[in-house]
């Protein structure tokens, strides 16, 4: 984040507000839990995971089950950044 205010000083911008969205997240919902047992059990299978990203509605709910882990794990996080020309 320090590295954002310094470049936006650097672009004539300052930093208004920054407010972290992700608490705001409803992870783990029951849907996303099945999911990420399918996606789990295909670990387990490479051949079977390599031909299920192939087909773009499981590569999404590999992807999505991906991201979910990152945001649970606070390894990424969505945030709201409000810059204003100084």
């Amino acid at each position: 984040m320090a590295e954002l205010a310094v470049m936006s000083e650097r672009a004539g911008l300052r930093l208004v507000e920054d407010l972290d969205l992700t608490p705001y997240l409803h992870l783990g919902r029951p849907r996303d839990r099945v999911i990420k047992l399918a996606v789990g059990a295909t670990a387990a299978l490479p051949r079977l995971r390599n031909r299920l990203v192939e087909v773009p509605f499981w590569a999404n709910m590999i992807g999505g089950s991906a991201l979910q882990a990152g945001l649970s794990r606070r390894w990424l996080e969505y945030r709201l950044i409000v810059l204003e020309k100084a």
